[in-house]
């Protein structure tokens, strides 16, 4: 088998592999109750465990905010959200306070948009709009007591 007949077989198993996979992902979608279809795509999470799993990033970078500016361990401030305190709480404690937290969280994504910005990656509205979302979101976490679990 020459070179050109080799890569005309193979050409043609890689795009039968693909459709019999699409054909099956295809099948899968269909199969889905409606309902399932869309939790997904709803804007706002469903259940408690969702809004756990979803902004995991966010919970790590808050604790880790909260742990910088009151001076605690990343292990203290776990440890006392788990046991059911919020992280504005836990700031609190430490004469700070769930906006300062925030701001912190905030401020460095605004640095990191920005510069997708400046490199052409990001509109600015855009950027804008995910600033909004992640302060919203943030607010949200660090004032519901044992939101931040890092697990």
């Amino acid at each position: 088998m020459n070179r050109r007949m080799f890569l005309k077989w193979l050409g043609g198993g890689a795009i039968a592999g693909v459709m019999a996979f699409s054909a099956i992902g295809v099948q899968r979608v269909a199969a889905q109750p409606a309902g399932r279809m869309e939790a997904r795509t709803a804007s706002a999470p469903q259940s408690k465990d969702e809004l756990h799993r979803k902004p995991r990033f966010l919970r790590r970078a808050l604790i880790r905010a909260t742990a910088d500016l009151t001076g605690l361990t990343h292990q203290a401030v776990v440890e006392q959200v788990r046991g059911g305190r919020s992280l504005a709480q836990v700031a609190q404690d430490k004469t700070k306070t769930g906006d300062d937290i925030v701001n912190a969280v905030a401020n460095k994504a605004k640095e990191r948009l920005d510069r997708a910005v400046a490199a052409g990656k990001l509109t600015q509205v855009r950027a804008d709009n995910l600033l909004a979302r992640l302060r919203e979101a943030a607010t949200r976490i660090v004032n519901t007591p044992g939101q931040a679990r890092d697990e």
